[in-house]
């Protein structure tokens, strides 16, 4: 096990970058003998939704762990036959938040993430999410292209 790496945190949003560093981290972890943590983080939007019918929390909630097992789906079919044991955690609330924050739950982690998934027009706009997980997490952050 390494001494100063104890466990990869690799978010996921289904995006082919993010595939990319599940990836990576897959062999980094295997590598290193650490455990491996898959994290999809939701987002959760409630009330009109451009046009939509109102939306309740529930059925947000619902969205969101359709998307959880769609983004782990995307991840574990890449990993083929070489898939180590990986914990899935889905989160809800802004993603470089939640990601730093969940970083910060467990010391000498490492993230490893794509540099933009899903949100390239938010992330334009607004600063992306692998920048301000960058910049805030406790520990080592490598991007993936």
């Amino acid at each position: 096990m390494s001494e100063h790496i104890h466990r990869i945190l690799v978010p996921v949003d289904g995006s082919e970058q993010s595939t990319r560093a599940a990836l990576l981290a897959r062999d980094l972890a295997v590598a290193l003998g650490v455990p491996l943590t898959l994290l999809f983080v939701y987002e959760p939007v409630y009330g009109s939704l451009a046009g939509a019918a109102q939306l309740t929390k529930e059925e947000v909630q619902a969205a969101g762990r359709l998307a959880a097992a769609d983004a782990f789906g995307a991840v574990e079919t890449a990993f083929g036959d070489r898939v180590p044991e990986a914990q899935r955690q889905v989160s809800w609330g802004q993603p470089a938040e939640e990601v730093v924050a969940i970083a910060r739950q467990h010391p000498q982690a490492m993230v490893v993430m794509g540099r933009r998934g899903l949100g390239a027009v938010a992330g334009a706009l607004l600063g992306s999410v692998s920048q301000a997980v960058l910049r805030h997490a406790p520990g080592p952050v490598t991007l993936v292209s």
